[in-house]
């Protein structure tokens, strides 16, 4: 072979492990991106949930009944959320968070919301604590995961 069917061909050949390259780069990339803003998501909507849930305890004398349907529908996103997750992202699984997010569901509406009639420092304490640790595990996963 000369020399230059050695250099066109290294060419060729170097151009095409540098597109493959680049094509599953940038796919990891968009996707592990992707990933990222949906855990924020999640973490967002913990947040949200928590405030909402705290607000109805501390206030369970005066809360509206449309409170506790807000609450539910704040976990029913996040469960849908999960779920779809669970579906989209090989390494994550809701088996990984499903205790802390049973937990803090149980903080939030305290199965029924009639656990007690007054103000409970204690569950606003443990709703708190228990969103905290579903975001810990949730960027546990995501670190794991990219």
């Amino acid at each position: 072979m000369s020399a230059y069917a050695i250099s066109v061909s290294s060419a060729i050949i170097g151009a095409v492990v540098a597109v493959i390259t680049n094509y599953w780069r940038t796919r990891y990339t968009v996707r592990s991106q992707d990933f990222s803003k949906r855990i924020e998501e999640l973490c967002k909507l913990i947040g949200e949930l928590e405030v909402a849930a705290c607000k109805f305890w501390a206030q369970k004398k005066e809360a509206e009944p449309h409170d506790k349907q807000y609450i539910l529908g704040l976990q029913a996103k996040l469960s849908l959320l999960t779920n779809y997750l669970d579906g989209q992202y090989r390494g994550f699984s809701t088996q990984i968070i499903s205790k802390p997010l049973s937990e803090f569901f149980d903080g939030c509406s305290g199965g029924d919301f009639d656990d007690c009639n007054f103000s409970d420092p204690q569950r606003i304490r443990r709703i708190m604590v228990d969103g905290e640790k579903l975001k810990i595990k949730l960027m546990e996963t995501r670190g794991g995961l990219y």
